[in-house]
């Protein structure tokens, strides 16, 4: 449950001193669901004190509805792939010189259920040599490894609420783990006095019938769709509304 997670030496060696200490009055955290598109949230999103995205999600083009400015972003691990392939061509944006880049898989709780011992002992190291070697790399960047402890609290806290909804015939929820988003979430709720959450909407897959009618992308920009069980969009949204429902510092903009 992510109260004991083994430090090697390395590890340990680029560690920073001290924990992240900042905090912040207002808080954007932008999703890329293709909603985007339907509104002009721009201004709105760059107003806040901290504005988190995800994944290399480009601005560009775009900041009438999302926004412009970056404060923290999000890697999964195809991401941190492409930034390590950086040197071989590949045109990382960093947005900014202070935008922190936040990995949140260094932990994963949910292998514990989905995958083999072997593949868990093989991608904990990965992520482990990844990490030193990215810090080693970019010393000048803030590149923050998420608390193991955070990771599996948050995953704890989703697979129990997943629990009661279901207990509740309130519908069944598959899906491997949360997304990013999910971490980004409850992050912000420790670092922001307000938080707005931009971008959230579920994907919803394309029914042939209903062709062209409320239809959006799972990404403003681009075509891509989510790896069929990888993630439960509606429970996400859910849990969401209802941290919203009873925080009034929370608001949800779908």
């Amino acid at each position: 449950e992510g109260a004991v997670y083994g430090v090697d030496k390395p590890l340990y060696s680029v560690l920073p001193d001290t924990d992240v200490r900042e905090r912040y009055r207002t808080c954007a955290i932008v999703g890329n669901s293709g909603t985007m598109l339907s509104h002009e949230y721009g201004r709105q999103v760059d107003a806040h004190d901290l504005v988190y995205r995800f994944n290399q999600a480009p601005v560009k083009g775009y900041e009438m509805h999302v926004g412009s400015r970056s404060t923290y972003e999000s890697l999964n691990g195809y991401w941190v792939k492409e930034l390590l392939d950086e040197k071989r061509g590949y045109r990382w944006n960093w947005r900014s010189r202070d935008t922190g880049l936040i990995f949140f898989e260094l932990f994963e709780p949910w292998a514990f259920i989905w995958k083999t011992k072997t593949q868990i002992v093989e991608k904990d190291r990965w992520w482990k040599q990844t990490y030193v070697r990215l810090r080693r790399m970019h010393p000048e960047r803030k590149l923050i490894a998420l608390s193991p402890q955070f990771v599996s609290w948050a995953y704890l806290m989703y697979r129990e609420l997943r629990r009661r909804f279901q207990r509740m015939h309130l519908g069944r929820y598959p899906g491997e783990k949360p997304m990013s988003g999910f971490y980004a979430f409850f992050l912000t709720m420790q670092l922001c006095e307000s938080v707005d959450v931009y971008g959230f909407a579920p994907y919803r897959e394309p029914d042939p019938s209903q062709k062209g009618l409320g239809e959006a992308k799972y990404h403003y920009f681009d075509g891509a769709v989510p790896r069929p069980g990888s993630h439960s969009f509606d429970l996400a949204h859910y849990i969401y509304h209802l941290f919203a429902l009873q925080m009034d510092h929370i608001r949800i903009h779908d």
